[in-house]
């Protein structure tokens, strides 16, 4: 996916628009095209067993708290990495 999001990007660049838009825009819809076939082929790759899958809260109350600390973390970083110049 990654070479093919090279590629296209180069091609949009040359040969529709050379601008920052154009390059970003192009770079989304390429992430949204691989989130979708990532979606898709995991989806199948899951066994058939005929009922509805569900969330189970269970498991977002075992892993909350290291989800916001990893969260924070994060927030943090990004915080602390645009400051400096």
């Amino acid at each position: 996916m990654s070479t093919f999001r090279v590629i296209t990007v180069t091609l949009i660049l040359w040969l529709v628009s050379p601008s920052i838009y154009a390059f970003f825009i192009w770079q989304a819809v390429t992430y949204l095209l691989q989130t979708l076939l990532a979606y898709l082929y995991l989806w199948r790759q899951l066994p058939k067993t005929g009922t509805a899958p569900t969330a189970q809260r269970k498991a977002f109350k075992e892993i909350w708290r290291f989800t916001a600390a990893v969260s924070g973390i994060s927030i943090l970083a990004v915080i602390l990495s645009n400051g400096e110049t």
